[in-house]
């Protein structure tokens, strides 16, 4: 499987390499596609690929969906939060939900929030708001 992310950022603070494979999600891939989606990035870092392309051992998976209207970008991160679940848990890989984050911006809003220093990202697995690079 080809894997494209839409970006990969590369932040360094103190001394510490904050390495971000950077996804926008606009609401148009379907279940399969998304969960295969997110299984081809798993892939692609089991496999050693990312490392050796990158240069970097670890990564964060950043997946930021728009929309409109606030109900549908609720509906759709939680639903990605669902689905990238359901992928580790059929490959056996619950422990990687660490590396994956998920949040909802409105399009227009997306330049204006504070994406780097906000507890607005969410795990796969938890409820709980975090900082991009940790938590």
């Amino acid at each position: 499987m080809v894997v494209i992310p839409d970006a990969w950022l590369l932040f360094e603070q103190d001394g510490k390499k904050f390495p971000i494979l950077l996804e926008i999600d606009r609401g148009m891939e379907y279940q399969n596609h998304f969960k295969q989606h997110v299984q081809g990035r798993i892939e692609l870092i089991g496999s050693g690929k990312y490392a050796e392309v990158f240069g970097e051992k670890s990564v964060t998976i950043a997946y930021v969906t728009t929309g409109d209207r606030a109900n549908f970008r609720q509906t759709r991160l939680t639903t990605m939060r669902k689905w990238t679940r359901e992928v580790l848990a059929d490959l056996h890989k619950e422990r990687w939900a660490g590396i994956f984050r998920f949040t909802s911006l409105e399009h227009e809003m997306i330049y204006k929030t504070p994406l780097f220093d906000t507890a607005l990202w969410f795990r796969p697995d938890s409820e709980i708001p975090i900082l991009l690079f940790n938590g």
